[in-house]
């Protein structure tokens, strides 16, 4: 498990620095626009979303009465069937989106719109081939394209449209874009620790980043540190420490000093006038 995301966390990094390069350059080539396109697809395929995708599919095609008659229809062919069907579907699938994905990169195209068009394609081939393949397996009468293509359209569809739902933050070029151009603090941190910043706090030379996946310190000044943070999602708790609005919990006192409890359990000590504050926050959350 460790070695898959791994293998994961190389694939979004590469597609990031294909990012940075064609931002560097000015545009995107269509040698690293395919790049992009297959780590793209890469870090997809390794996340855990995506079995459970794979494995709620299987499960609905089992238990839903779409084997069965199948089964009873071909007889001992209806592994064939299933395994040409799904082998097709899959290979369709797949180069759809290493094909279609570059456009979000060179033409600006949305993920969402390449995303639905991918739906579309991949309905029409698979139903297309599955038909085919119905009819050199058997003689009886064949299910219609239409049955065929809104079942692939509606398994796939739903497929598609949760894994990007998931993943469209990470894979998007336009949100990496954002990002970049306004050198955000979360761009410094290791892919492995990016997720909700908690805190920020100074150390020395350097600041000790806390998120909901880990802490990681990097060398840059605390006032230059909370000039790369949106500053509607924080608030400065101490000359020393800045803390996520969303991640305060309570206030304490600890020995007569004021801290603030986060969600991951630390606690923050915080200035005396940002008590009341904090506090209000604290209830709301």
């Amino acid at each position: 498990m460790a070695s898959i995301r791994k293998l994961q966390c190389f694939s979004l990094s590469r597609m990031e620095q294909l990012f940075a390069d064609s931002l560097s350059a000015g545009s995107f080539s269509i040698q690293n626009a395919l790049k992009a396109s297959c780590f793209s697809l890469l870090y997809v395929l390794l996340s855990v979303e995506y079995v459970f995708v794979t494995v709620g599919i299987i499960f609905v095609l089992i238990f839903s009465g779409i084997f069965p008659p199948s089964i009873f229809i071909f007889g001992t062919d209806a592994s064939i069937f299933w395994l040409l069907t799904l082998q097709s579907s899959v290979i369709i699938s797949m180069t759809t989106a290493l094909l279609l994905t570059p456009l979000h990169y060179v033409r600006g195209w949305s993920q969402w719109t390449i995303t639905y068009l991918a739906i579309l394609i991949v309905a029409v081939l698979s139903s297309a081939l599955a038909e085919m393949y119905w009819h050199m397996l058997s003689d009886k009468e064949a299910t219609s394209f239409a049955s065929l293509f809104w079942t692939f359209f509606g398994f796939y569809g739903a497929a598609r449209l949760f894994l990007l739902m998931v993943h469209e933050k990470a894979i998007c070029f336009r949100t990496f874009e954002t990002k970049w151009r306004e050198n955000a603090l979360e761009m410094v941190l290791p892919i492995p620790l990016r997720g909700d910043i908690l805190s920020v706090s100074a150390k020395d030379h350097c600041v000790s980043i806390v998120t909901s996946r880990g802490t990681h310190v990097h060398r840059i000044g605390f006032s230059q540190a909370l000039s790369r943070l949106n500053p509607q999602l924080g608030i400065k708790a101490h000359r020393s420490h800045w803390v996520a609005s969303s991640a305060v919990r309570k206030v304490e006192v600890i020995s007569g000093r004021n801290f603030v409890v986060l969600q991951n359990g630390m606690k923050i000590p915080i200035s005396t006038s940002m008590v009341d504050v904090l506090s209000k926050l604290a209830n709301r959350n």
